[in-house]
């Protein structure tokens, strides 16, 4: 699952679960380990200083090739 999809999932508020010891995202298995996490543990892992200034870095590059 793209990041892309993930949010648009999200956006039609289809909930995020564990099933089968993986994440899905409604219908979608995203083929991550659940690995015994919360949903909250799983989004901490995600909401780090280090992860958001990759994704900045990513998404400035991404606009500046599109941009010219």
């Amino acid at each position: 699952m793209t990041v892309a999809l993930f949010w648009a999932a999200v956006r039609d508020d289809i909930t995020p679960h564990i099933s089968g010891n993986t994440w899905w995202v409604g219908t979608v298995d995203t083929g991550v380990a659940a690995a015994g996490q919360t949903p909250e543990e799983a989004e901490a892992e995600f909401l780090t200083d280090a992860y958001f200034d990759a994704w900045y870095d990513q998404t400035l590059a991404a606009l500046s090739a599109f941009a010219g």
